[in-house]
């Protein structure tokens, strides 16, 4: 009877774990597919993991990295914060400002915001009445664009 065929296991019928360094890239594969089938199909994933590689302490993580590494299956799922994070920082970099610290943005990025900040601000000094010299002042500030 194959792991397949039977239900999930109790505890004292456990089968010894599955060697991990004596499987071929094939065998590795294969057991990945049935890994994934049976998750699919509904079972989680820490018992599995408990059931082939008789690890009870990563919580389903090494099973999504086993399936992704050798069948190209991300199993977890992004939160709906993450991607509304993500969805906002793409729509910062489209407008020249780097969402972090790490100065991430392509140099024409940084100098086109550069550029907007320095447009902003020559109108700024136009359009406000109590500033003398406005002319001259925006002009200079322009041409710093």
């Amino acid at each position: 009877m194959s792991r397949q065929d039977r239900a999930v296991p109790k505890k004292a019928e456990w089968v010894k774990p599955v060697d991990l360094e004596r499987l071929s890239d094939d065998e590795h594969r294969a057991l990945a597919a049935e890994l994934h089938e049976r998750w699919s199909n509904g079972e989680k994933k820490s018992p599995l993991e408990v059931e082939y590689f008789g690890n009870a302490t990563s919580h389903g993580k090494f099973f999504t990295g086993y399936v992704k590494k050798w069948r190209g299956i991300d199993t977890e799922g992004r939160s709906v914060q993450a991607l509304h994070i993500a969805r906002l920082e793409a729509l910062l970099r489209a407008h020249g400002i780097s969402p972090s610290d790490a100065g991430d943005l392509a140099e024409e990025h940084r100098l086109l915001a550069k550029s907007r900040e320095s447009a902003l601000a020559a109108l700024r000094i136009y359009n406000d009445p109590s500033a003398g010299f406005r002319t001259e002042a925006f002009g200079l500030r322009l041409s710093s664009c």
